[in-house]
């Protein structure tokens, strides 16, 4: 029933090129008047607004390009500036310098975070909510924008905990081309170059290619990744009034699944793991053995996750008057993913045949998936001003069709490794391909429409803002299981959220600001028991066990209340922000495992592990955040950030602390000692501390009590005016794994060489 409107968003967008292509034809655009390009750029962030590790502007919060310290909500930004000097390719990777971010998983989960200690797993590019949640390199991305708390009244429907937006590379006004490549241990090697091309005065065209391979730092060849894509890009400048974007984003990954994990290496994660049930029945204490060596890990070498992305966008701007911006885009992308791991149940048994070593079950999973999305979004900005007050409406739609197909498969019969000495090889007669039979097939089909309408007030000579928005969104969507033959169809769902905030300016640079957004999401049916494995001799439930046919519904209702300063000094190179928040979600369904002993005398450690699902209420997270983002001059630059986490959740009828809530302070900075002809070493280094004290698992007490500490370091010498370097740069320089949750390390140390130019 969409279909009028899609086709009535890309006639509009078609219809502008012919008429402002003769305009443009008659009236060339200089390129080189900065004003003129400016004026375009409402919606749009542009590379000049980073400065150093900071920024002036973000677009993630409000679809609108707001100046930094005028966004009334907490907003994290990572700058190709920080990504480059962290040495940060991968979305995983950026959340070791991200406050009050961490990751959800070590495994297959990528882009499932953690923000604020609320999970979040989708993702935005540009502004447009992407079908593929699979890991993103940060060489085809300007910026990656983090917002906390939900923003569904100007983004469409997200997740309490926020959002994720990257911001991809977009063509600028010189010629200009650079290029690094990389090496490292456990035989890391990486190469990028980034071209960017003047056409004509009107037109210039980016492509940022880049190419990744290397082992794990544990697990290694068990945790081979290799990846490679480009994100080719042209910008138009029709007329002084138009612009048009295009950008095409292709690339491949392939990783390691869960199969690499090595969670067993640190003894606060082994007692820890014991203590909220993850050994019942083993009876084993592991400070009697030796840990697993650092570079060892369990599966099978070539398999993992494979995945192939292609998106495609186009985004027109246009100045219909003085005081009218209208912004058309339409956003393409298509996926699919191939993934086969073997994941260790936590239920060991003692080895037959070594008295100083356990066997570990395995759980073979596979599974295809893929998804085609095309999504038509358009806004329209109205700008006035009266007297000392300027008043700015946005009225916009959002307009998408999805489907998606999957099917998936598990075997646990017989499989089994060693503890300390696995042998990474598949047992006598497993095939990758026909040991697991397909026991999930599905399709779904979904589309939607959303509206939306946002006010901005500025009032008493800009002394106060204020800012209310109000979306309404109504999907439909078909699920088809392809072995039943069954469909669910969930008919009309429909959604509001409204969000509101007032900002006072006692300076041109200083906002004291208050926020209240909420989030409605529609109802989720799903299987209330799930991932029946039936461990060392148990066995599974018939068919016709009632828990295997009963359902949960539950509707995600969440509601953010912040108050927030921020300031901007030094002629914008210092930037201070900090904000104390309260959320409250309630209905939101999530999973805990469980573990029923079915103990025989033949075996009498047996158990079957599924999970349970139930729906949460009374979640109420809280807590402190602060970042600092300082340039002086041309010699230093720094970021610092600090949060301060806490909350409670009812968790199976219980009331338990939040877990994975963990205070933490990080601060990464360099310093250069160029001559006045570029030319100079150049120092950097990080530190991030993890303080102790925080629940690992939401139904339990049990707390990770140590710090833990991360330090990166790196020196470099720049010569020709800065356009050459090399560099030596380390990571994680204590080789300890950092722990942030039940199944969650970030890699061992990493020593990277490299050689960078600019021409």
């Amino acid at each position: 029933m969409y279909k009028k409107y899609f086709i009535a968003g890309i006639s509009l967008l078609l219809a502008q090129l012919p008429i402002e292509a003769q305009i443009n034809n008659s009236t060339p655009v200089d390129r080189k008047n900065k004003d003129e390009v400016i004026q375009l750029e409402p919606f749009a962030v542009t590379t000049q607004s980073a400065v150093g590790y900071g920024v002036r502007d973000a677009s993630s919060s409000s679809r609108l390009n707001l100046p930094y310290i005028d966004i009334p909500q907490s907003i994290s930004v990572l700058t190709s500036e920080l990504l480059a000097d962290a040495q940060i390719t991968s979305s995983r990777d950026a959340l070791r310098w991200v406050n009050n971010v961490i990751p959800r998983t070590n495994g297959s989960a990528h882009e499932t975070f953690e923000v604020r200690g609320l999970i979040i797993n989708k993702s935005y590019r540009d502004g447009f909510l992407v079908s593929a949640g699979v890991p993103r390199d940060t060489a085809l991305y300007e910026r990656i924008e983090f917002v906390k708390g939900p923003a569904s009244a100007a983004i469409g429907r997200g997740e309490a905990g926020g959002l994720v937006n990257y911001i991809t590379k977009k063509p600028f006004t010189d010629n200009k081309t650079t290029s690094k490549i990389v090496l490292g241990t456990d035989k890391f090697f990486r190469y990028e170059i980034d071209a960017n091309r003047v056409i004509s005065k009107n037109i210039s065209a980016r492509v940022p290619i880049y190419l990744e391979d290397g082992d794990g730092t544990y697990g290694a060849e068990l945790s081979h990744t290799r990846k490679y894509g480009m994100g080719p890009s042209v910008q138009w400048y029709i007329s002084p009034k138009t612009d048009l974007l295009a950008n095409l984003t292709l690339f491949r990954h392939e990783g390691p699944g869960q199969s690499a994990e090595t969670d067993f290496m640190d003894e606060n994660i082994i007692r820890l793991r014991k203590s909220v049930g993850q050994f019942v029945g083993s009876a084993w204490n592991p400070y009697d053995y030796p840990k697993v060596p650092l570079d060892s890990g369990w599966g099978y070498p070539g398999i993992g996750i494979f995945d192939n992305v292609g998106e495609a966008s186009a985004i027109l701007t246009h100045r219909l008057t003085d005081a009218i911006t209208l912004r058309q885009g339409l956003y393409l992308d298509g996926y699919n993913e191939h993934r086969r791991f073997i994941n260790k149940i936590a239920n060991t048994v003692r080895d037959p045949s070594d008295s100083n070593n356990f066997l570990v079950p395995l759980l073979y999973t596979f599974s295809y998936a893929g998804a085609q999305q095309v999504r038509n979004q358009g806004d329209l900005l109205i700008s006035k001003t009266l007297g000392s007050t300027m008043q700015q409406f946005v009225f916009g739609y959002d307009i998408f069709d999805l489907a998606k197909n999957q099917k998936s498969g598990t075997n646990s019969t017989g499989l089994f490794d060693q503890l300390y000495n696995p042998k990474h090889t598949p047992p006598a007669g497993f095939n990758f391909y026909t040991s697991a039979p397909i026991t999930s097939r599905t399709s779904e089909s979904s589309n939607g429409l959303g509206f939306y309408a946002q006010y901005l007030g500025s009032y008493w000579r800009d002394k106060v803002k204020v800012i209310a928005g109000l979306r309404r969104d109504t999907t439909e969507t078909i699920t088809r299981n392809l072995v039943t033959l069954k469909n669910v169809e969930l008919g009309k769902l429909t959604t509001t959220a409204p969000r509101y905030s007032i900002s006072y300016k006692p300076t041109t640079n200083t906002s004291i600001y208050y926020l209240r957004s909420h989030q409605q999401d529609p109802t989720v049916t799903q299987l209330r028991y799930t991932s029946f494995v039936a461990s060392n001799g148990a066995v599974l439930p018939a068919t016709n066990d009632s828990r295997r046919n009963e359902f949960i519904t539950g509707q995600l209702k969440a509601e953010l209340e912040e108050v927030g300063a921020k300031a901007s000094f030094l002629s914008g190179q210092c930037t201070v922000a900090i904000s104390f928040y309260n959320l409250m979600r309630e209905g939101a369904l999530a999973s805990t495992p469980v573990n029923v002993p079915q103990p025989t005398p033949e075996f009498p450690q047996a158990q079957l592990v599924y999970s349970e699902t139930y729906i949460t209420k009374g979640e109420a997270y809280r807590g402190f955040e602060a970042e600092i983002y300082y340039q002086m001059g041309k010699k230093l630059t720094l970021m610092f950030a600090y949060a301060s986490p806490r909350g409670v959740t009812i968790f199976s009828g219980k009331l338990s602390p939040g877990a994975s809530l963990i205070r933490t302070a990080r601060i990464f900075s360099k310093y250069n000692m160029f001559d006045e002809n570029g030319k100079g070493l150049e120092f950097t280094l990080g530190l991030r501390e993890l303080f102790g004290d925080w629940v690992i698992r939401s139904n339990s007490t049990v707390k990770f009590e140590s710090n833990q500490y991360g330090v990166d370091a790196g020196i470099a010498y720049y010569w020709k005016r800065g356009a050459n370097n090399i560099r030596l740069f380390a990571t994680n320089l204590t080789n300890d794994p950092q722990m942030t949750g039940t199944n969650s390390n970030v890699e061992l140390r990493r020593v990277y060489l490299s050689m960078g130019s600019k021409w």
